[in-house]
């Protein structure tokens, strides 16, 4: 009987133990489960937002060659800092390179002869202000006084495979205009105005004050047939600007 005792108090003892341990281990999971229960979302968001940061630029984007390295210090990206702070050319300098130009007016750096534009539009605007007061109708019964609008004027000079191209396309220019003896002025306006096609253009006339009849008959059908005098002057621009 004294021997049964003791196995049966073995027995209960080696139950206890197991018992006990367990009981440690399931409270010690309820605790650190309420614990991890007590974060808020937002600073849950915020280390993983941190774990990120705390990364090398070469770990956080697949754009990098070197994307598998695992610290900015083992091997740096090269040129990274140097692309993004590009530091672009003074005005002075742009007008530098551009008037460095080979004997033709193609740039000196597109020495392949591949394609090139330059605009001359502005100068072409300015160059017609200047000059086309001085145009001459076939029988001078007017006299040209100013250009009161250019509107949408092109002028290019391209240069492609070693070959010079200029052109100007105007959409529409006004120009004033007085009776060379008497009364009667008004202004013209000149519809597509091109090098490409200058026998394309149109004429309108708008008389501001109008002579006496037959003159007035006159100064128009002068005007109308100013186109000859028109295409001599588009040449004389192209030769001007040919010569860019």
């Amino acid at each position: 009987f004294i021997h049964q005792s003791a196995i049966l108090h073995q027995i209960v003892t080696w139950f206890r133990k197991r018992l006990e341990t367990f009981w440690k281990f399931f409270f010690g999971q309820v605790s650190s489960n309420r614990l991890m229960a007590s974060n808020s979302p937002d600073q849950a968001a915020t280390e993983t937002q941190q774990s990120v940061d705390a990364k090398p630029l070469a770990a956080k984007s697949g754009y990098y060659y070197a994307h598998n390295q695992m610290s900015a210090a083992d091997r740096p990206l090269v040129g990274a800092t140097t692309i993004y702070n590009h530091t672009p050319l003074c005005e002075e300098s742009v007008k530098k390179i551009e008037r460095q130009n080979s004997g033709n007016g193609q740039s000196l750096w597109n020495s392949g002869g591949t394609w090139e534009e330059k605009d001359f539009s502005k100068w072409a605007e300015s160059r017609i202000k200047e000059t086309m007061p001085s145009l001459k109708t076939q029988k001078g019964l007017v006299v040209f006084t100013e250009v009161k609008s250019v509107d949408d004027c092109h002028a290019s000079i391209v240069h492609s495979r070693g070959k010079k191209k200029a052109s100007i396309e105007i959409d529409k220019l006004k120009i004033g205009y007085k009776a060379a003896d008497g009364e009667g002025k008004g202004v013209l306006e000149i519809r597509d105005f091109s090098s490409n096609s200058p026998d394309d253009m149109v004429l309108n006339i708008k008389a501001d004050k109008k002579a006496a009849a037959a003159d007035q008959a006159l100064i128009e059908a002068d005007l109308k047939n100013c186109k000859g005098p028109l295409k001599a002057y588009v040449q004389t621009l192209m030769t001007e600007l040919s010569a860019k």
